[in-house]
C-alpha cells in the first residue's frame, strides 16, 4: 500500500521560496518512499506541479477571489471571530502523517502563529496519525510574555516530531524540553535540482556574462524593518544600495524577484527602485514572474555573487555554491548563517541594511570569493544529504 502524506501550511507557488519547499519536499519524499501519494493544500489556482510530479495532488481553496465560495465561508468565519480552516478533514484521516510547511510559520515574525497552530489542532481533530512539523525554523515565542510562550510550548508538545532546518530552532526547542521531539535536518529547498531556463527567458539578461553579475534580491516586506514602514523611504534606500554596488563594483547588476503576491511583489518594488537609479554606470537588469524556483536557482548558481533579503533567495544561491550576503530581519537569518558560516560575518541585520555597510561586506566577501565557493560546495554536499535526512526519519516515525 502506498504512503500517503497531507501537506499543509506552505504558501502559494508565487512565492519562489513555498515553490522551491514543495518541490525539494517532494524529492525527498520520492526518495525515502518511492513515490507516495502526496496532497498539497493551495490557495490559488492550478500551477506547475501536476504535470511534473504525477503523485502529487494539489487541492485548490481560492479564499481570495471576491465572492468565491471559499472567500465567503473565510469572510463569515473573521466576522464571528471564529478561524477559518481548508476543509480537508477526508484527506487527513486516511495519511500517514501531516507534513506542516512553510519555513517559519511557527515562528512570530508574520503575527501567524494562532493561525498555524489552529491547523494543528484542527489536524488533529480530523484524525491525524502523525503531525510533524517539517524542515522549519520555530520559535521564540517570548514576545508576548512568558506565559504565551509556555501556552505554546505546551501546544507544540502535542506534535509528533519537529524536523528544524538550523541550530538556532533546535537549541531554542531544546532548552524549552521538547528536545526529544527535534530532528535537525536542512531546509526543503536544498533538495530542488536547478533547471536551465529555456532560451526565450535566457533574453531577459540580454546576453550579460552571469559569471560576472552581481544578484540582488530586496522585498517590500523589508520597508517594516529598515524604514518603519515607509515603502518609499525602502526604494530610495534599495536604489541607494544597487548605486553603490554599481560604482563600487562595475559589474552587471541582476535584480531577482523571488514573491510575486499582490501588497508583496518583489518585482513591483525593484521596478519603483530601478527607476530612481541614474542613467550611467553598468547595467541593471530586472527579471520577471515567468521563471520558476528551480530555473531562478541555476541562474544564481552561475553569477559571481548573490546578496538577498527573501530567504530561499539565499538558500537558492547558498545551496548552488554562490558566495552570499543575507540582509536579516529574523531568528532564522541568523541561525540559517551560522550554520552555513560559522559566523554572521556575511549577514547584515535590518538596522545596518545602507549602502556604505553592504558595499564594504561585498567587498570582504569578494576578497574571500574562492575560498567561500568551495567551502560552499563542499558543504552543500552535507547540507543535502541531511535535507534528504528527512525521509528516513519520517519513515521512522511512521513505523513506530
Amino acid at each position: 500500500m502506498r504512503s500517503n502524506f497531507v501537506c499543509i501550511s506552505n504558501g502559494t507557488p508565487y512565492n519562489r521560496g513555498c515553490e522551491a519547499i514543495l518541490r525539494g519536499s517532494v524529492e525527498i519524499l520520492n526518495a525515502a518512499f518511492g513515490a507516495p501519494d502526496i496532497h498539497a493544500i493551495h490557495s490559488r489556482p492550478p500551477y506547475r506541479y501536476e504535470v511534473e510530479y504525477p503523485n502529487l495532488h494539489c487541492h485548490y481553496f481560492d479564499v481570495y477571489t471576491p465572492w468565491t465560495r471559499y472567500w465567503f465561508l473565510r469572510r463569515v468565519h473573521n466576522r464571528l471571530g471564529l478561524q477559518w480552516v481548508y476543509p480537508i478533514g477526508k484527506l487527513i484521516a486516511p495519511s500517514d502523517a501531516v507534513l506542516a510547511m512553510g519555513g517559519d510559520n511557527y515562528s512570530m515574525d508574520y503575527n501567524g502563529l494562532a493561525i498555524h497552530l489552529g491547523r494543528m489542532e484542527y489536524a488533529f481533530k480530523k484524525g491525524a496519525k502523525r503531525f510533524v512539523i517539517w524542515g522549519a525554523s520555530v520559535g521564540p515565542f517570548d514576545k508576548r510574555g512568558p506565559d504565551h510562550e509556555r501556552q505554546v510550548i505546551e501546544r507544540l508538545s502535542r506534535v509528533t516530531a519537529i524536523f528544524a532546518r538550523e541550530s538556532a530552532t533546535v537549541d531554542y526547542l531544546t532548552a524549552q524540553g521538547l528536545g526529544s521531539k527535534v530532528r535537525r535536518v536542512m531546509d526543503p529547498a536544498f533538495a530542488m535540482a536547478p533547471v536551465e531556463p529555456d532560451e526565450q527567458k535566457m533574453a531577459l539578461l540580454c546576453g550579460q556574462d552571469l559569471r560576472e553579475a552581481i544578484g540582488f534580491n530586496f522585498s517590500p516586506l523589508m520597508a517594516r524593518f529598515v524604514a518603519g514602514g515607509d515603502m518609499n523611504a525602502c526604494e530610495q534606500r534599495c536604489a541607494e544600495i544597487i548605486e553603490a554596488l554599481r560604482s563600487a563594483f562595475d559589474r552587471p547588476i541582476i535584480l531577482i524577484p523571488h514573491v510575486f503576491w499582490p501588497g508583496n511583489h518583489d518585482e513591483h518594488f525593484l521596478h519603483r527602485a530601478l527607476a530612481r537609479l541614474s542613467g550611467g554606470g553598468a547595467p541593471v537588469l530586472l527579471l520577471d514572474e515567468s521563471l520558476t524556483a528551480p530555473e531562478i536557482k541555476w541562474l544564481i548558481a552561475r553569477m559571481k555573487c548573490f546578496l538577498g533579503a527573501r530567504t530561499h533567495s539565499t538558500l537558492a544561491a547558498i545551496s548552488s555554491g554562490t558566495p552570499t550576503i543575507s540582509f536579516s530581519y529574523s531568528l532564522k537569518s541568523i541561525g540559517l548563517n551560522r550554520d552555513i558560516y560559522g559566523s554572521e560575518d556575511y549577514l547584515i541585520t535590518a538596522q545596518d541594511t545602507r549602502a556604505e555597510v553592504v558595499t564594504e561586506r561585498l567587498g570582504q566577501l569578494l576578497d574571500n570569493e574562492q575560498a567561500i565557493r568551495e567551502e560552499l560546495t563542499e558543504r552543500g554536499r552535507e547540507w543535502k544529504k541531511l535535507a534528504f535526512a528527512a525521509g528516513p526519519y519520517l519513515k521512522e516515525i511512521c513505523l513506530t
